[in-house]
């Protein structure tokens, strides 16, 4: 079958992609190895070795499909001698993902169904020998193929170069049985002992009478398993959703293979360990949940520390200065009753200037007040155009609007609209992203933005298909106050209650005849909670 080159952005983006995800994939499963292996406590136990085991299998197949990938894209044939070793390692690996899915399966039964006899049936030593034993079962197989390479062609093939995939160098009818025996064996057993042991364990969780929910656990583990041997298995169905879907699409060959490739053999390399390390409590405590506090711990003391210092300095000086005045306690006894009256001033001083922190912090904020509602103020006779297609104003934004707020409005005709100018807000994601920027204008009359901001309600505008809609202008911290009150909103809206939102943040909720003011989203919130739904019709 003869092949070509993807164009080279197509080529350049799809190895972007492979090799992005390697790196993120490569990332997350870090952290899991990084854990167990600074945290003595996983070291004992098997369930964990076997675990991080599967999670290194994972990165070292991962860094070898990603190269064979990157290879295949940038160099078309590859010398057959470095080709048939990274296929060694590649083949090895894929398959030690069952037989290790199966060895934790085990595992799980012997804890739950035979507990007594976990302690010295699942050792530290017994389950290295099951790794190591787990490789060979692989690696003879795969090494097999090398052998049947042999045997086929003359010694010589070592010196040539081929495209490095399974098919061309291993095509052969024997490495098609090879493999068709191998893997049909390896996976029969997998699953007949996943099956095997979600029976026993799910009897035993039947049967638990004092540790149930160990039971269940342990049952939902061995599922958990099963999850991750379909994902294995994506690998071995890969090849026949490829001629199913060759054979509907030529045209998208590329596209097809690529897409398969990422779902059969990187994205299993993620969700397989994260799954499991997301779920097992103690895994998650000591990878995530640490990393965070570690990051946290580090900032808090970067906060501290310098005024930890300060602190230390100022003790310095108070030791100075209390060793002055021990020094004159003991020459002048009667100085006590002055030494006392010192330290009731400098208490005195020390609330007063407590009180004047508390009083500059209730400063600070009414000047935020102050500063968001003059911002307010300047901005009051703004409105923002949202979802205007980029580019339809023209040179002169100013004039366009003057000439279509009438069209798009009939209730404005007559009206003296005077616009004082009108610009598109830089946005450099959504420049980037093509999206139409927001168009803000500033009318000279705040009752004109009035008169506008009621038309646009009431008349709902849409253009080419899309809906316009017409905003009022607020600083950034008005904003953020009225969004506070979006899950109040939402929770009155569907309970049928009226409400509205005055300026510059305070909400207005109906109850009975009367409406009821909130400052606070946390206040609103627990009202609504207490009010049963209504069918009553809801502010739109």
């Amino acid at each position: 079958m003869k092949t070509s080159r993807d164009p080279f952005e197509d080529a350049f983006a799809k190895q972007f992609i492979v090799v992005g995800l390697g790196v993120f994939i490569t990332y997350i499963n870090g952290i899991f190895v990084f854990a167990f292996f600074k945290h003595s406590v996983f070291y004992t136990d098997p369930r964990y070795i076997l675990y991080i085991h599967l999670v290194i299998n994972d990165l070292i197949m991962l860094f070898l499909t990603v190269s064979l990938y990157v290879l295949a894209q940038t160099v078309l044939i590859l010398n057959v001698t470095v080709c048939s070793v990274l296929l060694l390692f590649a083949t090895t690996t894929s398959e030690i993902s069952p037989l290790n899915l199966a060895g934790m399966a085990i595992e799980r039964y012997i804890a739950i169904c035979k507990p007594l006899h976990h302690t010295q049936l699942c050792s530290v030593n017994r389950t290295h020998i099951l790794i190591g034993l787990i490789w060979l079962l692989n690696f003879i197989p795969a090494l097999t193929d090398i052998f049947i390479l042999l045997v086929n062609e003359p010694i010589s093939i070592f010196s040539t170069s081929v495209r490095c995939n399974i098919k061309s160098l291993y095509g052969s009818d024997q490495h098609l049985m090879r493999s068709i025996f191998v893997e049909s064996l390896y996976l029969s057993c997998v699953i007949l002992t996943l099956v095997f042991t979600y029976i026993k364990v799910l009897q035993a969780a039947k049967a638990a009478t004092s540790d149930q929910a160990s039971a269940t656990k342990a049952r939902n583990t061995i599922l958990l398993h099963g999850l991750q041997l379909l994902l294995c298995l994506l690998a071995y169905v890969a090849p026949f959703v490829n001629y199913f879907l060759l054979d509907l699409y030529p045209k998208y060959r590329s596209m097809i293979l690529f897409s398969t490739y990422l779902l059969s053999n990187i994205l299993p390399r993620l969700l397989s360990p994260l799954i499991y390390g997301l779920r097992d409590q103690k895994m998650f405590i000591y990878s995530i949940t640490e990393n965070v506090l570690e990051k946290l711990l580090d900032r808090q003391r970067d906060y501290l520390e310098p005024r930890l210092l300060q602190i230390q300095q100022m003790a310095g000086d108070t030791d100075a200065k209390l060793t002055a005045i021990q020094a004159k306690l003991d020459v002048l006894t009667t100085s006590i009753e002055t030494i006392n009256s010192k330290v009731n001033a400098m208490e005195t001083v020390v609330e007063s200037n407590s009180s004047a922190i508390k009083c500059n912090q209730k400063a600070l904020q009414a000047m935020e007040g102050k500063l968001a509602d003059y911002e307010d103020r300047n901005r009051r006779c703004n409105i923002r155009i949202i979802g205007l297609k980029e580019g339809i104003e023209g040179a002169n934004a100013t004039q366009f609007l003057m000439r279509s707020l009438p069209q798009w409005f009939p209730s404005l005709c007559g009206s003296s609209i005077e616009i004082m100018h009108a610009h598109r807000i830089y946005n450099e994601t959504a420049s980037k992203r093509g999206e139409n920027r927001t168009l803000i204008f500033n009318v000279l009359r705040y009752t004109t933005r009035q008169a506008i901001l009621r038309a646009a309600k009431k008349e709902p505008l849409t253009l080419n298909g899309r809906t316009i809609r017409f905003a009022p202008d607020f600083s950034n911290h008005t904003v953020m106050r009225r969004r506070a009150f979006s899950l109040a909103m939402s929770t009155a809206r569907a309970k049928g209650v009226e409400f509205f939102l005055l300026y510059p943040a305070t909400l207005k909720i109906k109850e009975g005849a009367y409406f009821r003011s909130f400052m606070s989203s946390n206040e609103a919130e627990d009202f609504l909670n207490t009010i049963p739904n209504s069918s009553a019709a809801v502010p739109s």
